[in-house]
């Protein structure tokens, strides 16, 4: 992306690191990682600066990102990680992890990409992922930024089998709730029984209608 490319690259973390919604996100995935279990991988994309790579250390860790000067910078942070330049919306990730983590990304491209890009990192992620997005009822414009509807989040999340076990919101002014979820993969039996309760509750069908 353009936006993140040179000096934009250069000055990304510093321009950031006293923003109070900065401090938030930091708080929340530290909380995230002192209650989860059996994380021994995790994915970063995009990986940006890799602000969060010490954090995740000395876990095995690969961050990808699109932006060649922002891998240059994640290298300054996580010199035992393993960095790759991918668009995680225009193909899936190549390897998966027991953790996706995915900040600060799916409000700056249009709904139909950032439902590509989740499903990419749902797809990669072999038990939890925590990612950032603002949503409202209904899909908002906001310059360079779009709050996606509530639906986006929720339905891709559905169809890939995961359920969101908390979701933090930033409080701030702008239209749409800044929210960090946190959602885990539904086992294979607890998958089946809630696509079995679905099915249950689908009205019968009646043939006068036809």
């Amino acid at each position: 992306m353009k936006h993140y490319a040179g000096k934009k690259a250069e000055t990304y973390d510093r321009d950031r690191q006293n923003d109070p919604k900065w401090i938030f996100e930091e708080a929340t995935l530290r909380a995230f990682f002192t209650s989860a279990t059996g994380i021994k991988s995790i994915i970063d994309a995009p990986v940006g600066t890799g602000r969060f790579l010490p954090m995740f250390s000395p876990t095995h860790t690969v961050g990808y990102d699109c932006s060649e000067d922002m891998l240059k910078q994640a290298m300054k942070h996580g010199k035992a990680a393993k960095l790759e330049l991918h668009d995680i919306v225009a193909a899936p990730l190549p390897t998966r992890a027991d953790l996706v983590v995915s900040f600060r990304f799916l409000n700056l491209i249009d709904a139909c990409a950032a439902q590509q890009a989740l499903e990419h990192l749902l797809a990669a992620a072999k038990k939890y992922i925590v990612f950032t997005c603002r949503v409202d009822e209904q899909s908002i414009k906001l310059g360079r930024v779009t709050v996606h509807p509530n639906s986006l989040v929720s339905d891709t999340l559905e169809s890939a089998g995961f359920e969101i076990v908390e979701s933090h919101v930033y409080p701030d002014s702008v239209p749409g709730r800044y929210t960090v979820f946190i959602a885990k993969r539904l086992s294979a039996r607890k998958r089946k029984a809630q696509e079995q309760d679905d099915t249950d509750h689908q009205p019968d069908h009646d043939p006068t209608t036809d």
